[in-house]
């Protein structure tokens, strides 16, 4: 004759269960609030931070020509075009191809011609382009 499961662990199958209905542990909420200037000509690469792990980023708008971005909330690439770029990004809490969350924010991207410097920033403090920057 089988032993018949304990009483305990079906107590514990409901809120288990639970958590994957109402969704993610914590209310989405993108990290990051601004975006730091790049250059022409110069490699960018910048990750963007969000509250909770996981989930995917997407992004709407003009991205500069020669950057990209990627499901990881990663923008990299070296800008061929200085200007200024609007861009709304958003991550996504997925749950078996289910969006069970989501945040969007704006961002605005300087993208600056060679040799540019904004009003204040010294030869010292100006953009590399080595390294990544996490915002």
């Amino acid at each position: 004759m089988p032993k018949r499961p304990l009483l305990m662990r079906r107590a514990y199958a409901p809120a288990f269960l639970l958590l994957f209905v109402l969704g993610s542990c914590c209310p989405p909420n993108i990290l990051t609030d601004s975006l730091p200037p790049g250059r022409v000509g110069e490699p960018y690469r910048v990750a963007l931070q969000a509250e909770c792990s996981g989930g995917l980023w997407w992004v709407s708008g003009e991205l500069p020509p020669g950057l990209s971005f990627n499901s990881d909330g990663i923008f990299s690439g070296t800008p061929r075009f200085a200007g200024l770029y609007f861009l709304n990004v958003t991550w996504e809490d997925v749950f078996e191809g289910d969006v069970i969350s989501s945040v969007t924010r704006a961002f605005d991207l300087l993208i600056l011609e060679a040799g540019e410097t904004l009003a204040g920033e010294t030869e010292l403090e100006s953009l590399s382009g080595s390294g990544d920057f996490v915002f």
